[in-house]
C-alpha cells in the first residue's frame, strides 16, 4: 500500500477538514486512476464508503503511488494536538477492490477485438461479502480472479447499460464542474489528476451520488471510458443546472456564515450546513482567503461516533487550525475600509428606501386628493341666522360642511358675552370665571399646537359656562415678542423681502383675529384689547408706579446679554453657550465673511514717564477702547512697582491707573488684566470697588460709539480688525495664541451677544425669597 504524495499537487493547499484514508493493494489503484480514474474512483470510495463495508478501527492505509505502508500501521494528521485519523478495516476494503476488478477484467473481456471468451459479470451483493467470495488482495486491473456468477439477461444488461451512460455523461458533468469550482480553470493534462488528487472532488462526487441514489439497486460495475457527446444529454443538462444552481446557493449561505464566524485569533470558524448521520459524513462548502473554493467530506469512524456526531450538530461549528488553512487575517486598515464602505453602502439603501416610500405616499396622497369631493354647506342661510339641519347629511364627512354658520349664529345670540342672560350688577352665586387670552408663541406658520392650546382654553370656558357661572373668554394681541418678531422677520424677508417697519397692526391683526375665528375660539370679541391700547397702558404705568412706592421694583444701571439684531436686553435662559477649542470661524447675522474667534490676542500699553511697558491679553480686542483701568494682583512681586502708576492709551486720550485687585489670575497670560467695566461682568464690579468710569463703546445695534475716537460708527468684527493693524502699525502688538473659550449666542437671532451696561428695572427678591423659604419650612 502507497502514499498519496499532493505535496506538488493543485489541490494540495485546500483546506480540508480532514484528510481521507483509505485502505486497498497499491497496484489495484493505480491502475484505477488510469484512463477512467475519476468515475472508477468512485465507483472505489463508493463501494468503500457502502453499507456492507464494516468500518473498525483495526488498521489504515493510504491511497499512494510510489511508498509502502504497513497494513496495520495508524497514521497521524499534523501534530499532536489534531484529532487522530479514522482508518478502515482492510479485509472489506480488499473485497469490494478485487470485485472491482474482476468486474472490469471481464467486461473488458467481452468487449476486446482479439478475445472470444465469453465472461459473466459480477454483481457485489452483501452475500458476496458475508460469503467471502473474493480473498485476493493484491488484484491487478486486467487479472481474473476467477470469481464468476450467472449472467444476467440481455435485457436486464441492456437496461444496465442505458442506465450506466447516462449516469457516466451526468457524472462527467459533475466532475468538470468540481474542477472549474475547486480553482482548476485550464483544461491541461494534469487537472483530470490534479482534481482527484485533490480528494475534495472524489468526496463530492460520492457524497452527491449517495444523497441522490439512496435505497437503490447496485448494478454491475463496467469498465468504459467517458464518452463526449457531441449534443448535451436532456436528463444531464437539467440535473447540471440544478447542480449548479444549489451549490451556488449553498456557497452563497456558507461565504456569509464564513464572514460572521472569521476571528482575528488563530483559528478559522466554519458552520456545518448538514449531518448525513446513516453514513457517518459531514457535508461542508467553503471559501478561503485565498480565494480557493472548496468541497469538504469528514468521516467520523471513531468508536464512540454517535457522541460525537451529537456535539458536532449541537455546536454546528468546526475550528480549523490557521496554520493549516495559511489564512492571512485582514489588516486593521482593511477592516476599517471594509465597515465605512458597508456602513455607507447601508446608509444609501436606507435613503433610497425613505425616498421610495416618500415618493409612494405622496402619489396615494395625490391619488385620494384627486378622488375625494370637497362637500361644503349651499343651503340659503344668512350670516347670523341658525344653520338648517333638516336637510340631509354628506355620505362623507366635511370639516367645511360641519363648521359653515354655526360661529355667526354663536356671536350674534351673545353666547359668549358674560352679559348673555344674565344682568351683571347683580352678583351670580354660581360664581365668576375669567381667561385672558395667553399671546400666541409663534414659532412658525399655524399648525396643530396652536389649535390645541386655544381649544383646551374654550373648553374649559364652555365647562365653566354651562355650570352656570359668568364665563370671560377675553381675546387679545400683544405688541411685540422677541420670539414672534424673529418668525416674523425671517420669513418677510425671505418670500417678500420686507422687514417689521413694512407691517403694521392695522393690515395684519385682523388675520390673527380671523384664525381664532376659525379654530371656533368662544372669545368675547367686544372686548379684544391690544397691549398698546391707551386704557391698558394706564394699567400698566398705575402698577409699575404701586410697586415702585411699595419699595418691590427699583431702577439700576447694570449688564444685560444684549442682542444687537434684536436691539434688546434678553434673558440668561435665551442665552446659548458655545464651546470652541480654539480659533473658530463663525457666522455672524449682517456680516458677509466669518469672524474668527478663540484667538487670545496681546499688546502692550506704555508707562506714563517711563520706558516699561506691561502686557495685557484679551479675546474681544475692540473692547480696549473701552478700558480704564489695568489691574495686577497685590501678591505678584513682578509688577508690585507698577501699582499706583498710569500707562497712556494709544489711540485715546485717556490716561489708565494700574491697580491692585486680588481677582487677577498671576498664571494666566502675563498676570496682568485690562479692565473694561461696561462690557465685562468680572471687570464691572472690579469697576463698583474702584470707583472706576464706566465706557460704553457699543450702540444698540453693535456700531462703535462716539467714545471710541478714530473707530467710531464702525462695526464692532470690523473695529476688531481695524484695531488690531493700527496696534501693529504702532509696534504694540505682541502676539496671537489659541485660546479655548465660550461664545454667546443669542438662541433666535444667532447673534454674538454682547454685556452692554443699560438701566433696567429690577423686583426686589430678598424678601419675597425669604417668605417662601419660611412657607417651605
Amino acid at each position: 500500500m502507497t502514499k498519496v504524495g499532493v505535496e506538488k499537487d493543485d489541490g494540495a493547499n485546500d483546506l480540508r477538514l480532514t484528510n481521507q484514508t483509505v485502505v486497498a493493494p497499491g497496484n489495484l489503484l493505480v491502475e484505477l486512476l488510469e484512463s477512467d480514474r475519476a468515475v472508477q474512483a468512485e465507483y472505489f470510495l463508493e463501494a468503500c464508503s457502502s453499507e456492507e463495508g464494516r468500518i473498525t478501527n483495526s488498521a489504515s492505509a493510504v491511497v499512494g503511488n510510489g511508498c509502502e505502508s504497513s497494513d496495520n500501521s495508524n497514521e497521524t494528521i499534523g501534530n499532536d494536538n489534531e484529532i487522530e485519523q479514522h482508518k478502515l478495516k482492510i479485509s472489506d476494503v480488499s473485497k469490494k477492490a478485487e470485485a472491482i476488478s474482476t468486474t472490469m477484467n471481464k467486461e473488458e473481456k467481452n468487449h476486446g477485438d482479439d478475445s472470444d471468451e465469453n465472461e459473466e459479470g459480477i454483481t457485489v451483493t452483501d452475500n458476496d461479502e458475508k460469503n467471502g467470495n473474493s480473498e485476493n488482495n493484491s488484484g491487478a486491473v486486467g487479472v481474473d480472479s476467477g470469481v464468476e456468477k450467472d449472467r444476467e439477461s440481455e435485457d436486464d444488461e441492456y437496461v444496465v447499460e442505458k442506465i450506466l451512460d447516462k449516469r457516466y455523461n451526468r457524472r462527467k458533468k459533475r466532475i468538470e464542474y468540481l474542477i472549474k469550482w475547486a480553482g482548476y480553470d485550464n483544461e491541461s493534462e494534469n487537472t483530470w489528476e490534479s482534481a482527484e488528487n485533490c480528494e475534495s472532488a472524489p468526496d463530492a462526487i460520492r457524497e452527491y451520488e449517495e444523497s441522490q441514489k439512496k435505497n437503490t439497486t447496485k448494478y454491475p460495475l463496467r469498465s468504459r471510458p467517458i464518452k463526449e457527446e457531441s449534443g448535451s444529454n436532456d436528463d444531464g443538462e437539467k440535473l447540471s443546472k440544478s447542480i449548479k444552481r444549489k451549490m451556488n446557493e449553498v456557497k452563497e449561505e456558507l461565504f456569509s456564515e464564513v464572514a460572521s464566524k472569521r476571528t482575528e485569533v488563530d483559528f478559522l470558524v466554519l458552520k456545518i450546513l448538514s449531518v448525513k448521520k446513516e453514513h457517518n459524513e459531514i457535508l461542508a462548502v467553503g471559501r478561503f482567503e485565498n480565494g480557493h473554493h472548496d468541497l469538504m467530506s469528514t468521516r467520523m469512524l471513531s468508536a464512540n461516533v454517535q457522541k460525537l456526531m451529537s456535539n458536532v450538530i449541537e455546536t454546528r461549528t468546526i475550528q480549523v487550525n490557521s496554520d493549516v488553512a495559511s489564512v492571512k487575517p485582514k489588516a486593521a486598515k482593511e477592516l476599517k475600509k471594509e465597515a465605512a464602505k458597508a456602513a455607507k453602502l447601508a446608509k444609501f439603501h436606507e435613503k433610497v428606501k425613505k425616498m421610495g416610500v416618500q415618493a409612494c405616499q405622496t402619489k396615494q396622497l395625490t391619488v385620494e386628493t384627486k378622488k375625494r369631493e370637497v362637500c361644503e354647506y349651499t343651503a340659503n342661510t344668512k350670516p347670523g341666522e341658525k344653520k338648517n339641519t333638516v336637510i340631509d347629511l354628506p355620505n362623507a364627512y366635511s370639516p367645511r360642511y360641519v363648521e359653515a354658520a354655526w360661529y355667526e349664529w354663536w356671536q350674534k345670540s351673545g353666547f359668549f358675552r358674560p352679559e348673555y342672560k344674565r344682568d351683571l350688577s347683580k352678583p351670580n352665586p354660581k360664581g365668576i370665571f375669567t381667561v385672558v387670552i395667553p399671546p400666541p408663541n409663534v414659532t412658525g406658520t399655524l399648525h396643530l399646537g396652536h389649535a390645541l392650546a386655544t381649544s383646551v382654553e374654550d373648553a374649559v370656558c364652555r365647562w365653566h359656562r354651562m355650570k352656570g357661572k359668568t364665563v370671560l373668554f377675553n381675546p387679545g394681541c400683544d405688541h411685540a415678542g422677541i420670539a414672534t418678531q424673529v418668525v416674523v422677520e425671517k420669513r418677510l424677508k425671505r418670500e417678500l423681502g420686507l422687514t417689521r417697519h413694512d407691517l403694521g397692526r392695522e393690515k395684519k391683526g385682523e388675520v390673527i383675529y380671523n384664525q381664532l375665528r376659525k379654530m371656533g375660539a368662544g372669545v368675547d370679541w367686544d372686548r379684544a384689547c391690544f397691549m398698546m391700547d391707551p386704557k391698558i397702558t394706564r394699567a400698566v404705568t398705575h402698577a409699575f408706579i404701586v410697586m415702585h412706592e411699595k419699595g418691590v421694583i427699583y431702577r439700576s444701571n447694570r449688564l444685560v446679554n444684549w442682542c444687537c439684531v434684536l436691539r434688546s436686553a434678553i434673558s440668561d435662559i435665551e442665552v446659548d453657550k458655545v464651546e470652541l477649542n480654539g480659533r473658530t470661524l463663525l457666522s455672524v447675522p449682517g456680516y458677509l465673511r466669518k469672524i474668527e474667534f478663540g484667538a487670545l490676542t496681546s499688546f502692550a500699553y506704555p508707562i506714563e514717564n517711563s520706558d516699561e511697558e506691561v502686557v495685557v491679553a484679551t479675546t474681544r480686542i475692540e473692547t480696549m477702547l473701552g478700558d480704564t483701568a489695568i489691574a495686577v494682583h497685590p501678591k505678584d512681586n513682578r509688577y508690585k512697582h507698577l501699582i499706583g502708576k498710569n500707562c497712556l492709551h494709544p489711540f485715546l486720550q485717556r490716561k489708565l491707573p494700574i491697580i491692585a485687585d486680588s481677582f487677577v489670575d498671576m498664571e494666566f497670560a502675563t498676570g496682568i488684566v485690562k479692565i473694561t467695566p461696561a462690557h465685562d461682568h468680572n471687570d464691572y464690579e472690579v469697576g463698583l470697588r474702584h470707583n472706576l468710569p464706566f465706557i460704553t463703546c457699543f450702540t444698540d445695534d453693535g456700531n462703535m460709539s462716539e467714545q471710541c475716537g478714530e473707530f467710531k460708527n464702525m462695526k464692532r468684527f470690523d473695529a476688531r480688525d481695524a484695531v488690531l493693524e493700527a496696534l501693529k502699525k504702532k509696534g504694540l502688538f505682541r502676539g496671537q495664541s489659541d485660546n479655548p473659550m465660550v461664545v454667546p449666542l443669542c438662541s433666535r437671532s444667532k447673534d454674538i451677544v454682547e454685556p452692554i451696561l443699560k438701566s433696567q428695572w429690577y423686583v426686589k427678591c430678598d424678601q419675597i425669597a425669604q417668605r417662601a423659604f419660611e412657607a417651605v419650612k
